[in-house]
Parts: structure tokens; C-alpha cells; sequence
């Protein structure tokens, strides 16, 4: 699968489920639209970066992942 089919099937399922929850429960609708698409934008945003450092230099595909994914996990840790 592309890397744009991907982000494609993203996008469909994130503003597929959006459009339930709005169906739902219409009072936080932009909530639930800001709680999908702010995780939705960083999913992109990953998927497309991976893309470029494959093509570029693949073997730093893993430092790559490993970098992006390090202030997640202080976030988490630390609660900042």
C-alpha cells in the first residue's frame, strides 16, 4: 500500500468517525472534530516524514522512529 492510499484510509476513517459521534451526541462536535483531527494531522505528518527518510537513507529509518517517538514517552513520563 502507498504511503497516500494510507493517509487516504486515515482520513476516511477519522471523519467517518467523527461524523457518528456527531450523529451521537451533536453538543461537543467540535470537540470530538479537534480530538480527531489534532492526532490525525500528527499520524500524517509521521507517515509522510518515514517516506522521505526511506527514500533518502533508509537505514536511518529506525533512528528516525526512535527520535519521533522519544517525546511521546517523556510526555507520558513526566506529564509535561
Amino acid at each position: 500500500m502507498s504511503s497516500f492510499k494510507f493517509i487516504g484510509a486515515m482520513v476516511f476513517f477519522c471523519l467517518g468517525l467523527w461524523g457518528i459521534l456527531t450523529c451521537i451526541d451533536k453538543q461537543y462536535m467540535m470537540e470530538y472534530f479537534l480530538g480527531i483531527i489534532t492526532p490525525l494531522a500528527v499520524g500524517v505528518v509521521t507517515v509522510l516524514g518515514a517516506k522521505a527518510v526511506q527514500e533518502k537513507a533508509s537505514e536511518t529509518l529506525t533512528s528516525f522512529f526512535i527520535k519521533s517517538f522519544l517525546p511521546c514517552i517523556q510526555q507520558v513520563v513526566t506529564g509535561k
